[in-house]
């Protein structure tokens, strides 16, 4: 089963791809969108193109575990996925940002060029969190 994982923003949407068998999740591309409307025909395209059975959203809780306004848009959107016939998995998110940007600091990538592939490395964290979850209890 192939999954997309989805780190969405405002205006840049990460997106991870899984390997054919669900076990391991791979940067795929970040989506640059001007409206809500581009954002989910972009995703939809590549949930098309690539066979995705599964799309796991990025929900980012706040810390306290109470909703944010980050929250509630990642829930419209993944609302609006899952109006196309779109199956979606939302996963917690938490400090998945923080922790791309440390791991592309510690790639020696400068905060300059890493900023167009923090989303893609955010969503690759977000999948596998959740590929490792689901594995753990298929065992």
């Amino acid at each position: 089963m192939r999954y997309l994982g989805v780190d969405p923003g405002d205006r840049r949407t990460g997106l991870a791809i899984s390997d054919p068998e669900g076990r391991y999740a791979l940067p795929h591309s970040v989506l640059v969108h001007d409206s809500s409307a581009e954002q989910i025909r972009l995703v939809e395209e590549v949930v098309r193109q690539a066979g995705v059975e599964v799309v796991v959203v990025g929900r980012p809780t706040n810390m306290s575990g109470h909703p944010g306004p980050s929250e509630k848009k990642a829930l419209k959107f993944a609302g609006r996925l899952s109006s196309r016939s779109i199956r979606v998995v939302l996963w917690d998110e938490r400090l998945t940002t923080h922790q791309a940007k440390e791991l592309l600091r510690e790639a020696g990538h400068e905060e300059k060029t890493a900023r167009s592939k923090v989303d893609s490395v955010a969503a690759t964290l977000i999948l596998q969190s959740y590929l490792d979850h689901i594995n753990a209890q298929n065992r």
